[in-house]
């Protein structure tokens, strides 16, 4: 009896340990979000590596995004793009912060982040790139009004 409690015990713990590091690496499961009369804007909180991970809408399934100032366009993992049926176009070299890759030109439908949406958005599918979903790259960032300011990113639409 006294083994069936601790094991219960020690799952109970497992699955908290995993929600606080998943909340530690994404505090933006459910970020603020705000629209007014013109415009849709989106709080970011940073994560203990100062980065900005938020859960959005591709397509509309679920995925993970990075914001990256430094990625010239959208990037999604291989991953996420065989489960969404994204096909793969011409290839082309990328430099990463690991050297250069191939990818592949695709087009993503939505790209939805909060209340902003941004649709028929060019994206490079990335084999072996690894967590996060998606890197949100400059061709999507450049259609938004971006303040960073305190540990917190805020993105606004103007509509």
């Amino acid at each position: 009896m006294i083994l069936v409690a601790a094991l219960g015990a020690l799952g109970l713990l497992t699955l908290l340990f995993d929600q606080l590091i998943a909340g530690q690496r994404n505090p933006n499961q459910r970020p603020l979000s705000s629209t007014g009369d013109g415009y849709a804007e989106v709080t970011l909180q940073a994560n203990r590596q100062d980065s900005y991970v938020a859960a959005a809408l591709i397509n509309g399934s679920e995925a993970e995004v990075l914001v990256d100032t430094g990625a010239t366009q959208v990037a999604v993992s291989d991953s996420l793009a065989r489960r969404l049926g994204l096909p793969r176009g011409a290839p082309f070299t990328v430099s990463t912060a690991n050297g250069s890759a191939t990818a592949y030109q695709t087009q993503i439908t939505s790209i939805r982040l909060g209340p902003i949406e941004l649709r028929d958005v060019s994206a490079a599918v990335v084999p072996n790139m690894r967590s996060p979903d998606v890197l949100l790259g400059m061709n999507f960032l450049r259609e938004l009004e971006l303040v960073q300011s305190r540990g917190q990113l805020v993105l606004r639409q103007y509509q």
